[in-house]
């Protein structure tokens, strides 16, 4: 008895070690989505830019974001700390 209890509880425990050490399929980027870049300029359907680039002058570190909506223009740093 003690036997088939061992060999099922060992069977159980193989089984939850091999369902865990699957892995998920990677999803298919489709054309509708971008994979992201560090750095990159990006423009929709209707003429609208934003621009990305690593600033590192002094004072400045972190991103460099633009934005252009038609005839307006915005721009701004994000700081990385650490």
């Amino acid at each position: 008895m003690k036997k088939i209890i061992s060999i099922i509880m060992a069977v159980f425990v193989m089984l939850s070690l091999v369902a865990c050490n699957t892995t998920k399929p990677e999803e298919p980027v489709g054309p509708e989505t971008k994979q992201w870049t560090r750095d990159g300029a990006y423009e929709d359907g209707t003429g609208n830019y934003l621009t990305v680039s690593y600033s590192d002058t002094e004072g400045y570190e972190g991103w460099a974001v633009s934005l252009i909506l038609g005839d307006e223009t915005f721009g701004w740093i994000i700081q990385q700390e650490s």
